[in-house]
């Protein structure tokens, strides 16, 4: 699965093309771990997905005394007896051993410092590509699903799993989506990371259209199908329509949208044109409350709570913490976006006086820095509704109690980004 940053240095995480999971056959190539280079400190690892390309799909810098520590933990984990992946403790023993002890210091560890990096680059010729590891595991190998591979996250995810299977209660029924949800809202946030949370959200997907597909084709049958049939484009569309309902659960599925569409368009229908169109923008970065969670949440938090994280912090830090959690940043504006919509219905405390939200109608979207974004259409009780013609004063006071372009009216504050112009009537 490739990871890659949205449009900045310190945006957010975004997957790029589909995520291809090919299990490799535990050969030479997996059995005897590490793999040889002859460099001291440091190497170069470039995965391709076939060795002749000159582009590899992902790359990075990788310590050999972070490997010897991550194997001689995870060589006594279930997992890795469980699929007999072993170590060549000739070439580890001739790795430098770290001065932590690896099972307690893992995580430490993992982190590479960028100044010995910089060293053991400069030390081992990795400037010159021909003295880097190059592999493509996936080469010549048939895609396996993610929903069919029995342990294919956990091996994936070592810092998180450590070798180890899930366990459940006995007699307890669990699902994925209830695995994926508590793992991602739980006090230890390394489940909740970029890059494990996108290849949750990828397989929950699969799950729900394998699951939707199975049922579909039981009840669907297919001894009374003929050729002539599948030649019908007009029999193909009514079984598309009629038995790939499921997909209007998944979202951004063509069957999701047209059913939101039709929600709309009969909403419209019942109470009329829209009045207004609102839109919110999040900004956590300079969200205080989100930041003491944040901070208080991350892995760095050492019982030290924030006063002012604006000031207390820097914007690459708190472009850091947005990042690493964004199930909390998500959670935060879907609750704060909720609150606004029960001001705004509310007869005694809405921002609109006598003008209170009768009906709403919100679509949240992700902009391309990844952050989350709602717009909101809003029928209000006390709709003017008149005809479109030159002399609409009804309008044009609604506008004038509604709308402001004063400078005066924008809060100082650190908040959300309310921008709302009338829809033309």
């Amino acid at each position: 699965m490739q990871i890659r940053r949205l449009r900045f240095a310190a945006g957010s995480y975004s997957i790029i093309g589909q995520v291809i999971n090919c299990p490799v056959d535990v050969a030479q190539m997996v059995h005897s771990l590490p793999r040889q280079l002859d460099d001291d400190q440091a190497f170069n690892v470039f995965i391709k997905k076939h060795v002749i390309h000159k582009s590899s799909y992902l790359s990075g810098f990788i310590k050999k005394t972070t490997v010897k520590a991550w194997l001689s933990y995870l060589i006594t984990t279930p997992l890795y007896r469980h699929y007999g992946i072993t170590i060549d403790q000739i070439a580890i023993d001739d790795l430098e051993t770290p001065a932590v002890d690896p099972q307690i210091e893992l995580e430490t560890i993992a982190v590479d410092n960028e100044t010995e990096l910089l060293l053991g680059q400069q030390e081992t010729l990795l400037w010159n590509e021909d003295k880097c590891l190059e592999i493509a595991p996936a080469q010549n190998r048939v895609p396996l699903s993610l929903i069919y591979d029995e342990h294919g996250e956990e091996l994936a995810f070592p810092a998180i799993y450590f070798g180890h299977p899930r366990k459940f209660k006995p007699g307890v029924r669990v699902t994925y989506f209830m695995m994926a949800s508590s793992e991602t809202r739980r006090r230890d946030r390394r489940g909740a990371k970029p890059q494990h949370l996108l290849y949750m959200a990828m397989k929950v997907l699969r799950l729900r259209v394998s699951e939707g597909l199975q049922c579909t084709f039981k009840c669907m049958g297919t001894a009374n199908i003929t050729r002539a049939n599948l030649k019908d484009r007009e029999f193909m569309e009514q079984c598309i329509d009629r038995n790939l309902s499921f997909l209007k659960s998944i979202p951004n599925s063509v069957q999701y949208w047209q059913q939101r569409k039709r929600d709309l368009f009969a909403m419209m229908r019942q109470l009329g044109k829209p009045t207004m169109f609102l839109t919110l923008s999040a900004n956590e970065m300079k969200w205080p409350h989100l930041l003491k969670l944040l901070h208080r949440l991350s892995e760095g938090h050492n019982g030290n709570d924030l006063t002012d994280p604006i000031q207390e912090l820097t914007a690459l830090q708190r472009a850091t913490l947005v990042n690493d959690d964004p199930v909390t940043c998500c959670v935060y504006f879907n609750k704060l976006v909720d609150t606004i919509m029960l001001l705004l219905m509310s007869r005694h405390y809405s921002p609109f006086g006598k003008h209170y939200v009768a009906d709403y109608f919100k679509r949240i979207e992700f902009q391309h820095r990844g952050s989350p974004h709602a717009h909101i259409l809003l029928w209000l009780n006390k709709d003017p509704r008149e005809a479109i013609s030159e002399n609409m004063p009804k309008t044009v006071q609604l506008i004038k109690d509604l709308c402001s372009v004063s400078v005066r009216d924008l809060p100082n504050t650190y908040g959300y980004q309310v921008r709302s112009m009338l829809l033309c009537i």
